[in-house]
């Protein structure tokens, strides 16, 4: 039986489970529900002859898939590896092109996962260190031991990790996986593999903020509202004025709604609305997508 190997979501709200026998599952990450199975990676992901160790989404597009001490970069929306990472040209090496991470680490990690938060969190072993997308480096005082820091969770060795967005992460060892509530901090269900079933997660999770539809804003707003992440309160602009004398009444009055946080994900800010039950996506540039977006426009000697 095929091994797990690593797990990756897109924000087209899809989940990938991939196995050491270069094969993937697909599931949808809104419903929960798998889709296909035992497709094949060289012929649907082009660029890529295998399943990586480690694949994880970037931002700005992008997804990074690791193997062993080398890595490619994957554009989402053009579905292929970016032709610098391509034969004839060298493989791009984990040392030198990840600032921060510990020498031992250069050779290979276990698996990442991309939060949300702007941060990268990379396996390896009994250890783990979170990389920070705008300074483009390990953050100081890691790695740090995965016991103690994330409770309930595989102490060590992991085989994939997954975020579909929403409240709950995914981790993978052997034969079991474990759900991970973001909002309690602690493991909250383990089964096994061949039990897998994903509580559904709002569409666009993992999509930047500026590309959501309204649907997906709204959808994200009130997934956090009932997850008591943020809150929105309204009030009438001017409760109880008549019109002026001579003009029409308009039929309804302005509100104002306020976020609390007014940061969330770039969901929302504070706006103005005729409708005080209808949330409208602002279009807030997510600004760790925006630097990785200007850092990758223009070509550079090291690709990343």
């Amino acid at each position: 039986m095929a091994r797990l190997r690593t797990a990756l979501t897109l924000p087209n709200s899809k989940s990938y489970l991939f196995f050491d026998d270069d094969t993937y599952h697909r599931y949808d990450a809104v419903t929960g529900v798998r889709e296909q199975t035992n497709l094949s990676v060289p012929d649907n992901w082009s660029g890529l002859t295998h399943s990586p160790d480690a694949f994880f989404w970037w931002g700005a597009g992008k997804a990074y898939a690791f193997t062993g001490s080398t890595y490619v970069r994957y554009d989402e929306r053009a579905d292929h590896v970016d032709p610098d990472y391509l034969p004839p040209n060298p493989p791009f090496v984990l040392a030198g092109n990840w600032t921060g991470l510990p020498a031992e680490w250069e050779s290979g990690i276990d698996t990442a996962l991309n939060l949300g938060n702007g941060k990268i969190y990379l396996f390896r072993g009994d250890s783990y260190v979170r990389y920070d997308i705008t300074a483009d480096r390990v953050d100081p005082d890691y790695p740090l031991l995965i016991d103690g820091h994330w409770p309930g969770l595989f102490p060590r060795d992991l085989a994939a990790a997954l975020y579909p967005g929403g409240q709950f992460a995914y981790f993978f060892r052997d034969d079991r996986y474990q759900r991970y509530d973001l909002d309690a901090d602690a493991v909250d269900f383990e089964d096994a593999l061949a039990n897998l079933s994903f509580t559904p997660a709002p569409p666009g999770g993992v999509a930047p903020a500026r590309l959501l539809t309204p649907d997906q804003a709204n959808k994200l707003t009130l997934d956090l509202i009932a997850r008591g992440k943020l809150t929105l309160k309204g009030r009438l602009d001017h409760p109880g004025r008549r019109p002026a004398p001579g003009r029409p009444a308009t039929g309804h009055r302005r509100h104002r709604l306020r976020q609390r946080p007014q940061s969330g994900r770039g969901v929302l800010r504070q706006r103005r609305s005729t409708h005080a039950d209808r949330a409208v996506p602002a279009d807030q540039v997510d600004q760790r997508i925006q630097a990785e977006r200007e850092r990758t426009a223009a070509p550079r000697h090291r690709a990343r």
